[in-house]
């Protein structure tokens, strides 16, 4: 039917088509992996940068919002001070709310 020539020459085809074959299925293989690869560390670097400038923002929010109470404080200070003059005020820090039913 073939002859031993023709025989090699179709099995050595045959082996390097299944070699290319799976040289292809490797490749295929390694770039999807390298593309996972990429994608989960960009995600993790946007992540941590929201989670750093998020904490940044948050931390000077704080701080502010600090400052801005110890100001609240030193006025409610002030307050009592006042309430002290006032008799009214006075009632109303008793307890005794004279617009209540």
């Amino acid at each position: 039917m073939f002859t031993e020539e023709e025989r090699q020459v179709r099995v050595f085809a045959t082996s390097m088509m299944m070699m290319m074959m799976m040289m292809m299925v490797v490749l295929v293989v390694v770039v999807v992996v390298v593309m996972v690869v990429v994608v989960m560390v960009m995600v993790v670097v946007v992540v941590v940068v929201v989670v750093v400038v998020t904490d940044d923002d948050d931390d000077e929010d704080d701080d502010d919002d600090e400052d801005e109470d110890d100001d609240d404080d030193d006025d409610d200070d002030d307050d009592d001070d006042d309430d002290d003059d006032d008799d009214d005020d006075d009632d109303e820090s008793n307890g005794y709310d004279p617009f209540q039913l």
